[in-house]
């Protein structure tokens, strides 16, 4: 009898017993070995005090000796409180095809009798040491034929692979399978399915696209061999899928051909990953923490609403936002250009971009970015993977991830610099604490330092994200930042005009260009600040703060205002 995997679990196994699990359809690739692994990983979740090993049987004369030996060792931690299950697999090594009956007798028995003998040692104990044995049909009916009386009989079947699947399984399955094989192959497959469809000959196709194009690896493939993959889904196909057809394909891939479904489907699964991978987290800049939480209600900006957002605060002080948006258009149409730079006006964004065309969309993107100034990190992922990802339930994070590695890790990253960004303009918008002298006030030199440097790292990272921008966006990014520097000095009537970041500008890049950090270049009229191989932000802060604290300097003289 076929057995569930959870209802083996609650068998009352015999102690020093003998059981195997076996299939009476097929020789290899039906998956007995799976299904063993699986229990083993089982019987180590029913109690911490369970112990496993999963041995492979070696070939004759040496696998007696190695079997033996390692049972032995095995029976040694096994006592009354700790179950030990033992596998042991690939035991049709003990028969070779030009074998005599005879020998193949002497074979059998000789494993047998070091099983047999071992299982009576742990019963006359009492021990709970179960020995699970993984048998194909060949050598099930070996031992039947000439055994049946001594050594079949010591042994019992604990499960059948040979599972009988219900009416709905094979939709299922056949979806899973599907969905991964498309995954795999998603460079190369274009929309075959129709309403009536060979669904092996569909998976012969796709098989064949992904070892005809395993040339992107470095990998040579004969066309030979392209025939033996086909063929063993050819047996995976008559064994399972021969109750599949092109509308149970068509009824379960619904989705896949309505742009309207497959856009709120995949905006769902973007705000569930985001939700379940990165929904709260928490970053530490000189001691102070900021909270990054993610909030997958709607918010709406400049007239438009986000699919979520990133939160971000120090404490109780809210101090920015990052909004979240996904599509899987196919080219940004007037109204989405307009809402993700209505958002880019205001904050940095995450973009998810479930493209058509690679190309298309890089090009798309490199348009926006150099209309704003603010940042776009952008998750590009293409529609052929994420269609058929999608049809998969616990999965669907896994393709997703293994599309693009370290995904969370990545979104996090960005998430920590937007935060240390935020963290050094909410530093900056402080008010300086002044000391109150016999005759006048001062201010702490180490204060306008600490803030101009913070003034100059929010620079320099926006600096720092690409190989170059433009003149007119570095200085506009200065003038963004420059009200925040100029809002703790308010009450001292001390501030840097707009007319002198100009000339702040020009003597930072005339600093770095001579220490070799940045150059300049012109396209087609448009002059950019390109950083060079040997640019760092820190080294960029050490030499350029002077052309701004000289000037917080001098206008704190002219106030009467000390510095020490």
């Amino acid at each position: 009898m076929a057995y569930e995997l959870k209802e083996i679990l609650k068998l009352n196994l015999i102690p020093g017993s003998i059981y195997y699990i076996y299939s009476e359809r097929a020789q290899y690739g039906i998956g007995k070995s799976q299904i063993a692994y699986f229990l083993k990983i089982g019987y180590e979740e029913k109690s911490s005090n369970n112990l496993t090993k999963f041995l492979i049987f070696k070939r004759p004369p040496e696998g007696y000796k190695d079997i033996e030996e390692k049972l032995k060792a095995c029976l040694k931690q096994c006592n009354r409180q700790r179950p030990f299950y033992v596998f042991i697999d690939e035991i049709d090594l003990i028969i070779e095809p030009d074998l005599s009956n005879e020998e193949k007798v002497k074979r059998i028995e000789r494993l047998g009798n070091i099983l047999i003998q071992i299982s009576e040692e742990a019963a006359t104990m009492g021990l709970p040491f179960y020995i699970l044995l993984i048998f194909s049909y060949h050598i099930l009916k070996i031992i039947e034929n000439f055994h049946s009386s001594r050594i079949m009989r010591r042994f019992e079947a604990l499960s059948s692979v040979d599972y009988d699947l219900k009416e709905g399984d094979f939709n299922k399955i056949a979806r899973n399978l599907f969905a991964l094989l498309w995954a795999m192959n998603y460079r190369n497959i274009k929309n075959k399915i129709e309403d009536k469809v060979d669904f092996f000959s569909l998976i012969g196709e796709m098989i064949t696209d992904v070892l005809n194009n395993i040339g992107e690896l470095g990998i040579q493939i004969e066309s030979s061999v392209i025939g033996a993959v086909i063929n063993i889904y050819k047996i995976i196909y008559q064994l399972i899928f021969k109750n599949v057809d092109g509308a149970n394909l068509k009824k379960n891939n619904r989705i896949l051909n309505n742009d309207t479904d497959l856009g709120r489907v995949i905006e769902g699964i973007v705000k569930e990953f985001i939700k379940k991978r990165i929904s709260l987290l928490e970053f530490k800049f000189e001691e102070t923490i900021v909270k990054v939480k993610y909030n997958e209600k709607q918010k709406e900006i400049a007239g438009f609403k986000t699919d979520g957002y990133f939160k971000f605060s120090i404490g109780d002080n809210k101090i920015g936002i990052m909004p979240v948006e996904s599509t899987c258009e196919d080219k940004l149409d007037w109204r989405k250009k307009k809402q993700l730079k209505a958002f880019l006006n205001n904050y940095p964004i995450l973009f998810v971009w479930i493209y058509h065309k690679k190309q298309d969309a890089k090009e798309q993107l490199q348009n926006l970015e150099d209309k704003v100034t603010k940042e776009v990190y952008t998750i590009l992922i293409p529609l052929d993977l994420a269609k058929y990802s999608l049809l998969l339930e616990k999965r669907r994070f896994k393709l997703l991830e293994h599309f693009k590695r370290n995904l969370p890790l990545d979104i996090k990253s960005f998430l920590r610099k937007q935060a240390r960004i935020l963290y050094n303009t909410w530093m900056m918008e402080k008010p300086i604490p002044v000391v109150i002298g016999e005759k006048k006030k001062i201010i702490r030199n180490k204060e306008i330092h600490n803030k101009v440097e913070k003034y100059l790292e929010n620079l320099f990272t926006y600096l720092d994200e690409k190989t170059k921008r433009s003149h007119s966006r570095m200085k506009e990014i200065m003038e963004k930042y420059l009200s925040s520097l100029n809002k703790s000095f308010d009450e001292y009537g001390i501030s840097i005009s707009d007319s002198d970041i100009s000339i702040i500008y020009r003597e930072i890049v005339e600093q770095l260009r001579s220490e070799n950090l940045c150059r300049f270049t012109e396209i087609e009229d448009n002059k950019f600040l390109i950083k060079e191989d040997s640019f760092s932000i820190e080294s960029a802060i050490e030499i350029c703060e002077k052309f701004i604290t000289v000037r917080i300097e001098n206008k704190c003289k002219d106030k009467g205002i000390g510095i020490n």
